[in-house]
């Protein structure tokens, strides 16, 4: 326990994600942060924070993991109450980057260029 990492519990949206695969590379939950926001257009959403991502859920969009240099931009961007809750998970994007759509917005990712944030 030297590392801070005793047993934390995870319920609901982070459980389903966790059951399926989809969080496997996520770690840990971190210090139990996580709980319940207003998003866009005030959609009541709930999020739980990772060693190396987060889960976000809400009603409308269901349960999506944010990551990596998704993540950054995310949080750069101003989270849900700028972009939206995800409504995918990260896919391929032609010439071998990584994309995931928001309800406001999709954020991009390549090798070459980094991070960019388009509307939809």
């Amino acid at each position: 326990m030297a590392s801070g990492r005793g047993v934390r519990g995870v319920r609901g949206c982070s459980e389903q994600v966790l059951g399926d695969g989809r969080g496997a590379a996520l770690g840990f939950p971190d210090d139990g942060r996580g709980g319940c926001v207003a998003g866009a257009g005030r959609d009541e959403g709930r999020y739980q924070f990772f060693e190396r991502g987060l889960f976000l859920w809400s009603p409308s969009t269901g349960t999506h993991v944010v990551h990596d240099a998704i993540y950054d931009a995310f949080h750069a961007g101003g989270h849900e109450s700028v972009l939206g809750y995800p409504t995918t998970d990260e896919t391929d994007e032609a010439g071998g980057g990584r994309m995931q759509r928001f309800q406001k917005a999709t954020i991009h990712w390549h090798p070459d260029k980094g991070t960019w944030i388009t509307d939809n």
